[in-house]
């Protein structure tokens, strides 16, 4: 079986550090998108059950060479570089990535359901729909019998939805669908050794469909949160006056000698059973 995986660099969300006053990223570090990886990780094990080839593709600047890298270590046969001049939007990267396939040969396609940095959802299925194939969002599950493909999908409320389909097709997949792949030092080395194929493509002139103005920072929520304090003697007798931390609705001030007040306090604590008087 012949499996191109779309795979995508993106920036570390655990060291991203943004620079509200320039306007600017400072400190940044790339990783595979963990969808992708899943994805990739999904095609390898179809391979070592089916046999054929696993194609990595990628379209973007220099980074994206990284991931295609790390792709061909971790055991992928192919990489493809679609070289770009900087970020596009959606539509045209599932066009263009669309048309570099073509001339791939493939029966299945598989892409991450998501990219944790734009969260677009978009790529896998407009690639679906240039190509003119079956597509299938948020599998977690993929089988093949009779040359068939039985996919499973993850609905709301725990539901699970099977399908089945006939390839060639595109998936896009869940990040819990393949177990990590840890691949041996001899593919390891192999991947580092294998080429990266570089493609520039001819549809780098398809007009955007959106246009990204600017990245900022949301702006900050206040949190709710618990304050503990120990009231003092003077305020836990107060406390205990008015029964408890709520007020009541009527009060009634004490005033005169100390005997007095020390009087009405114990009929306080009588009447209210705190305190249950002793007569000799």
């Amino acid at each position: 079986m012949e499996i191109i995986v779309c795979v995508k660099q993106i920036l570390d969300p655990e060291v991203l550090r943004f620079n509200v006053g320039a306007g600017r990223l400072e400190e940044f570090y790339y990783v595979m998108n963990p969808y992708d990886r899943a994805a990739l990780a999904e095609a390898l094990r179809l391979r070592s059950i089916l046999g054929g080839s696993v194609t990595a593709i990628s379209l973007g600047g220099e980074e994206a060479h990284e991931a295609l890298r790390i792709s061909l270590t971790m055991g992928a046969d192919r990489a493809v570089h679609v070289q770009t001049g900087g970020a596009l939007d959606p539509h045209t990267t599932s066009k263009i990535l669309a048309e570099v396939i073509k001339g791939i040969s493939y029966d299945l396609i598989l892409c991450g359901s998501r990219s944790i940095d734009t969260d677009g959802r978009y790529v896998g299925v407009g690639i679906a729909e240039e190509l003119k194939i079956p597509v299938v969002c948020g599998v977690t599950r993929l089988d093949l019998s009779d040359g068939r493909f039985k996919v499973y999908r993850k609905l709301r409320g725990g539901d699970r939805e099977i399908l089945e389909l006939q390839p060639p097709a595109v998936l896009t997949v869940e990040e819990d669908i393949a177990q990590p792949v840890h691949a041996t030092l001899k593919t390891y080395v192999e991947g580092l050794k294998k080429p990266v194929d570089k493609v520039k493509p001819l549809s780098l002139e398809v007009k955007p469909r959106t246009i990204i103005l600017q990245y900022v920072q949301p702006k900050p929520r206040t949190r709710k949160t618990v304050l503990s304090f120990s009231p003092s003697a003077s305020e836990r007798i107060k406390m205990l006056m008015s029964g408890g931390l709520k007020e009541k609705a009527s009060k009634r001030v004490v005033e005169g000698s100390p005997e007095r007040l020390a009087a009405e306090f114990l009929s306080f604590l009588e009447k209210n059973k705190i305190l249950r008087a002793t007569r000799p």
